[in-house]
Protein backbone atom coordinates (compact mmCIF):
# COMPACT_ATOMS: atom_id res chain seq x y z
CA UNK A 1 0.00 0.00 0.00
CA UNK A 2 1.13 3.53 -0.67
CA UNK A 3 1.11 6.26 1.94
CA UNK A 4 -1.94 7.88 0.26
CA UNK A 5 -3.80 4.57 0.37
CA UNK A 6 -2.93 4.23 4.05
CA UNK A 7 -4.07 7.80 4.80
CA UNK A 8 -7.39 7.45 2.99
CA UNK A 9 -8.03 4.05 4.64
CA UNK A 10 -7.45 5.59 8.09
CA UNK A 11 -9.77 8.55 7.39
CA UNK A 12 -12.46 6.24 6.00
CA UNK A 13 -12.29 4.02 9.10
CA UNK A 14 -12.75 7.09 11.32
CA UNK A 15 -15.26 9.18 9.31
CA UNK A 16 -16.51 7.05 6.44
CA UNK A 17 -19.93 5.61 5.94
CA UNK A 18 -21.10 2.78 3.70
CA UNK A 19 -22.45 3.76 0.29
CA UNK A 20 -23.35 1.75 -2.79
CA UNK A 21 -21.14 2.64 -5.76
CA UNK A 22 -22.23 1.52 -9.23
CA UNK A 23 -19.77 2.08 -12.08
CA UNK A 24 -21.90 2.38 -15.23
CA UNK A 25 -23.82 -0.86 -15.79
CA UNK A 26 -21.66 -2.92 -13.40
CA UNK A 27 -22.99 -4.48 -10.22
CA UNK A 28 -23.17 -2.03 -7.30
CA UNK A 29 -20.57 -2.57 -4.58
CA UNK A 30 -20.42 -1.30 -1.01
CA UNK A 31 -17.54 1.09 -0.32
CA UNK A 32 -16.72 3.56 2.42
CA UNK A 33 -16.98 7.26 1.62
CA UNK A 34 -16.77 10.57 3.43
CA UNK A 35 -20.16 12.07 2.54
CA UNK A 36 -21.13 15.75 2.62
CA UNK A 37 -24.88 16.26 2.22
CA UNK A 38 -26.50 19.50 1.09
CA UNK A 39 -30.14 20.52 1.38
CA UNK A 40 -32.46 20.57 -1.62
CA UNK A 41 -31.79 23.69 -3.69
CA UNK A 42 -29.30 25.19 -6.10
CA UNK A 43 -25.81 23.68 -6.26
CA UNK A 44 -23.39 24.60 -3.48
CA UNK A 45 -21.19 27.62 -3.98
CA UNK A 46 -17.97 26.79 -5.81
CA UNK A 47 -19.44 23.88 -7.77
CA UNK A 48 -19.54 24.11 -11.60
CA UNK A 49 -23.01 25.64 -12.01
CA UNK A 50 -23.25 24.71 -15.69
CA UNK A 51 -23.33 21.00 -14.67
CA UNK A 52 -25.84 21.54 -11.85
CA UNK A 53 -28.63 23.65 -13.28
CA UNK A 54 -31.86 24.26 -11.39
CA UNK A 55 -32.92 22.60 -8.14
CA UNK A 56 -31.72 19.22 -6.79
CA UNK A 57 -30.51 17.45 -3.68
CA UNK A 58 -26.69 17.58 -3.75
CA UNK A 59 -23.93 15.57 -2.09
CA UNK A 60 -20.19 15.15 -2.44
CA UNK A 61 -18.50 11.80 -1.93
CA UNK A 62 -14.81 11.26 -1.19
CA UNK A 63 -13.85 7.84 -2.52
CA UNK A 64 -10.49 6.16 -2.14
CA UNK A 65 -8.95 5.21 -5.52
CA UNK A 66 -8.14 1.84 -3.94
CA UNK A 67 -11.89 1.14 -3.53
CA UNK A 68 -13.11 1.88 -7.06
CA UNK A 69 -11.99 0.18 -10.30
CA UNK A 70 -11.24 3.42 -12.18
CA UNK A 71 -11.80 7.15 -12.00
CA UNK A 72 -15.56 7.67 -11.58
CA UNK A 73 -17.48 9.08 -14.56
CA UNK A 74 -20.82 10.75 -15.24
CA UNK A 75 -22.26 7.27 -15.92
CA UNK A 76 -21.79 6.23 -12.28
CA UNK A 77 -24.27 6.28 -9.41
CA UNK A 78 -23.67 6.50 -5.67
CA UNK A 79 -26.51 5.56 -3.31
CA UNK A 80 -26.86 6.53 0.34
CA UNK A 81 -29.83 7.18 2.65
CA UNK A 82 -32.12 5.47 0.12
CA UNK A 83 -31.27 8.06 -2.56
CA UNK A 84 -29.38 7.46 -5.81
CA UNK A 85 -27.04 10.32 -6.72
CA UNK A 86 -25.72 10.71 -10.28
CA UNK A 87 -22.08 11.68 -10.59
CA UNK A 88 -21.83 14.99 -12.48
CA UNK A 89 -18.24 16.04 -11.81
CA UNK A 90 -15.14 14.27 -10.51
CA UNK A 91 -12.12 16.02 -9.07
CA UNK A 92 -8.99 14.48 -7.72
CA UNK A 93 -7.33 15.56 -4.52
CA UNK A 94 -4.57 16.61 -4.46
CA UNK A 95 -4.92 18.23 -7.88
CA UNK A 96 -1.31 17.41 -8.84
CA UNK A 97 1.11 14.65 -8.02
CA UNK A 98 1.69 11.06 -8.98
CA UNK A 99 -1.51 9.66 -7.45
CA UNK A 100 -4.76 10.94 -5.94
CA UNK A 101 -5.68 10.61 -2.29
CA UNK A 102 -9.39 10.96 -3.14
CA UNK A 103 -11.79 11.00 -6.04
CA UNK A 104 -14.24 13.74 -5.06
CA UNK A 105 -17.57 13.08 -6.77
CA UNK A 106 -19.97 16.01 -6.97
CA UNK A 107 -23.45 14.54 -7.37
CA UNK A 108 -27.13 15.42 -7.73
CA UNK A 109 -30.32 13.56 -6.91
CA UNK A 110 -33.87 14.46 -7.89
CA UNK A 111 -32.82 17.11 -10.43
CA UNK A 112 -35.78 19.31 -11.29
CA UNK A 113 -36.55 21.80 -13.99
CA UNK A 114 -36.82 25.50 -13.57
CA UNK A 115 -40.07 26.69 -11.94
Amino acid sequence: MTSFTDMSAFILREQGESVFYQAGEAEAVTVLSVVTRYEFGLCPQGWPGDLFRNMARHASFRLSPADVPAKPTHEDTISVDGLAYRVRNVQREPKTGPEPLWWICLCANDQRGKY
